[in-house]
């Protein structure tokens, strides 16, 4: 590239051999941590050097909070140990202010093409991410193993399936469940579908609209059960600590690939306070949104890069919405064109609001 800058050009030789040394001084590090500090202090001393002056301010101001977000980036795509060299190169580059003045003032005194000239050597992001893709939602063809078995995860769900079952052992015997925010359910599938549809609501003698979005949950989680909807509630109940284990445990597989991590997150995730709390007051609505967390994040981390992660992702996040409204306003997606549309919140929501921007409060039509 430099070259190209002052007006040269590169003659390819077929018969070229180049000849790399892994000594020396131009040499880059093996060890992994020095590896990541020499390519991302390599990186950021570029940009400083070629940037527009006018622009070289802003660059130095975004050091630091760039490192913030690549840090983040690095842990959900499982890169813990690039977290210290990412800090370390923004802070070198941040103070080494000097090597970059006398770098650029070497560029402008060699320079005689515009960078329209290095345009055509260029890869643009959109190419490259092309290339890197590989349908599955990794980089480089580089889909790490799960260990679910062999790393302990399977075990860790086992033993919150009988802490689980313990706690609630006296459930077995119940047809049904009640108490808190739980009551029984419609005894057919049809009735608990017909809920989830357009119909007279409980609001009043004649108030008819559509269902709140938390009834179409509970209508798929009765067709889990067919032959008594209600029961589905009980099995919610004796299986949420290990559903939670194993919501956890995957929800970390994006983050390490560290055995002890992911079983560490996936305990962590089932003892969550506001979880156990939900479970005792009888709360299925906090339940299953905590259930549904840990997937929608496992989901998310992917959109981006896989169309079937992003389809994922949106019907989990309408499942979260419909358990939680309040998490509506905050909702974040980490892809781009695949994930960020608010259709499928709005898909949930649309009729109920629809219906209030229409009907008036019942207090109101009565007067």
């Amino acid at each position: 590239m430099r070259a190209r800058l002052a007006g040269g050009r590169l003659v390819l030789n077929p018969a070229a051999r180049v000849t790399v040394t892994g000594t020396g001084p131009a040499a880059v590090p093996t060890r992994a941590s020095a590896h990541a500090y020499a390519v991302r202090r390599a990186q950021l001393h570029r940009r400083l050097v070629y940037a527009p002056a006018p622009v070289v301010p802003l660059h130095w101001l975004s050091l630091l909070p760039l490192a913030l977000w690549r840090s983040l980036v690095q842990l959900v795509g499982k890169r813990p140990a690039a977290v210290l060299p990412e800090w370390a190169a923004a802070v070198a580059a941040a103070v080494h202010l000097p090597s970059v003045a006398k770098a650029r003032a070497r560029l402008r005194t060699s320079r005689r093409a515009g960078w329209a000239s290095v345009e055509p050597l260029r890869v643009s992001g959109s190419e490259l991410r092309r290339r890197l893709d590989d349908g599955h939602g990794s980089e480089q063809g580089a889909v790490s193993e799960l260990r679910f078995f062999s790393g302990g995860g399977a075990w860790a769900v086992l033993a919150a399936l009988v802490v689980g079952i313990a706690s609630f052992v006296s459930l077995l015997a119940w047809p049904a469940i009640g108490g808190g925010g739980l009551l029984p359910l419609r005894t057919t599938v049809a009735a608990l579908w017909r809920d989830a549809g357009w119909g007279q609501r409980g609001l009043g003698v004649d108030v008819i609209g559509p269902a709140d979005p938390f009834a179409g949950v509970i209508a798929v989680l009765g067709t889990l059960w067919p032959a008594a909807p209600s029961y589905s509630l009980v099995l919610l109940w004796l299986l949420a600590l290990p559903f939670a284990v194993l919501g956890g445990w995957f929800a970390a597989t994006r983050v390490t690939d560290r055995s002890g991590l992911r079983i560490l997150g996936g305990l962590l995730w089932a003892l969550a306070p506001t979880f156990l709390t939900a479970l005792t007051d009888g709360r299925p609505a906090a339940v299953i949104a905590h259930l549904l967390l840990p997937w929608l994040f496992h989901a998310a981390s992917v959109a981006h890069r896989s169309w079937g992660a992003a389809g994922a992702a949106s019907l989990l996040l309408v499942g979260v919405v419909a358990c939680a409204p309040s998490l509506a306003p905050h909702w974040r997606c980490c892809g781009r064109s695949r994930s960020s549309s608010p259709s499928p919140i709005a898909s949930g929501t649309a009729p109920c609001a629809w219906s209030g921007c229409r009907s008036p409060p019942p207090s109101s039509s009565r007067r």
